[in-house]
C-alpha cells in the first residue's frame, strides 16, 4: 500500500443468528463495524482486507469455516430397502395416487451396489406382483411414477446415483395384510393353489386350482354379486365373485375358503 509492504488479513466475525439479521439488514451498521476492524487491525505492517459475518452453528457455536475442519467424518449410512419402499409408498399416498401406493404396497424391493470403474451405483429391483407388473408394462407412465417414487425415497447425500428396474415378485413372498391375505392363506391353507392373474382398481382375479380342477375368482369392492360362468376353449371353468368387505377377519376369510373348497368338491372329475 503505497510505500510500504503489509499483510492483508480477513477476519470473520462469528454471530448469532439474532446479530446476523441485524447486522446485515443495514448497511450503514455492517461499514461502521468494518471500519471499527480496520483501524483495530492497521499497523505498519497489517492491514484489513475485508471482515465477513459468519453465522454461529449451534450446539459447538463455530462458523462452518472452523466447523467442517472439527467435525469428525460420517459417512451416513443408506436406507434399508424396506425404509426406502415405505417412504415411497408414503410419497404416492401424498400425491394420492392411490394405484401406485397399493401396487407398491403389494411389492418388495432388492438393492445391490454395483461398480463400475470408479463408479458405485445403488441398483434397486421393484418386485411386482404379476398383474401390477403386466400393468406397468401396459401403461409405461404408471410404471414412471412406481420407479420415480423409489428413486425419491433412495436419494442420499452420499450416493447420487441410482438405478430402479421393475420385476416381477417371487410367489413365495409376503402378502400385505388385508383381506386378500386373509383369503390367500385360508385358502392354501386348504392346499388350493392360489396366483393373482388380474387386478384392476376395484377387483383382483384370481385362478385358483385344486385336485386337478380349476376355478376363477373374482375378489372386488361393493356388495357380492352371483357367480357366474365363462366359457374356455375346452370347457367351462366356474367364476365365483366374493367382495372385501365379507372378509373383515381370519374367521371370515375361514368361512369363505370353506365355501371355495365345497365348490371345488361339487365340480366333476376331469376325464
Amino acid at each position: 500500500m503505497g510505500a510500504r509492504d503489509v499483510a492483508a488479513h480477513r477476519i470473520a466475525l462469528v454471530v448469532s443468528a439474532a446479530d446476523h439479521v441485524w447486522l446485515s439488514s443495514s448497511p450503514a451498521r455492517l461499514d461502521t463495524l468494518r471500519a471499527a476492524f480496520a483501524t483495530a487491525v492497521r499497523s505498519p505492517e497489517t492491514e484489513i482486507e475485508n471482515l465477513y459475518l459468519v453465522l454461529a452453528l449451534p450446539p459447538s457455536q463455530l462458523g462452518f469455516h472452523r466447523g467442517y475442519r472439527d467435525a469428525p467424518v460420517r459417512l451416513p449410512e443408506s436406507p434399508a430397502t424396506d425404509s426406502v419402499l415405505g417412504g415411497a409408498i408414503a410419497l404416492c399416498w401424498a400425491k394420492e395416487d392411490e394405484a401406485a401406493a397399493q401396487a407398491l404396497e403389494r411389492a418388495t424391493l432388492e438393492d445391490a451396489i454395483v461398480t463400475t470403474g470408479a463408479r458405485s451405483v445403488r441398483r434397486f429391483v421393484l418386485r411386482l406382483d404379476a398383474p401390477d407388473f403386466a400393468n406397468a408394462e401396459r401403461d409405461t407412465a404408471f410404471g414412471d411414477r412406481l420407479m420415480h417414487a423409489v428413486r425419491s425415497a433412495a436419494v442420499t447425500a452420499a450416493e447420487t446415483t441410482t438405478a430402479v428396474f421393475l420385476g416381477v415378485r417371487f410367489v413365495a413372498t409376503h402378502i400385505p395384510p388385508g383381506p386378500e391375505a386373509l383369503l390367500v392363506r385360508a385358502l392354501e391353507r386348504k392346499n388350493i393353489a392360489v396366483l393373482p392373474v388380474m387386478r384392476h382398481d376395484d377387483r383382483t382375479l384370481f385362478a385358483l386350482s385344486c385336485q386337478d380342477k380349476f376355478l376363477l375368482l373374482e375378489l372386488r369392492n361393493g356388495p357380492r354379486k352371483k357367480s357366474k360362468a365363462i366359457e374356455s376353449i375346452e370347457e367351462i371353468v366356474d367364476r365365483l365373485g366374493l367382495s372385501k368387505e365379507s372378509i373383515e377377519s381370519p374367521e371370515a376369510a375361514e368361512a369363505a375358503s370353506d365355501d371355495v373348497f365345497r365348490r371345488f368338491c361339487e365340480i366333476p372329475a376331469r376325464r
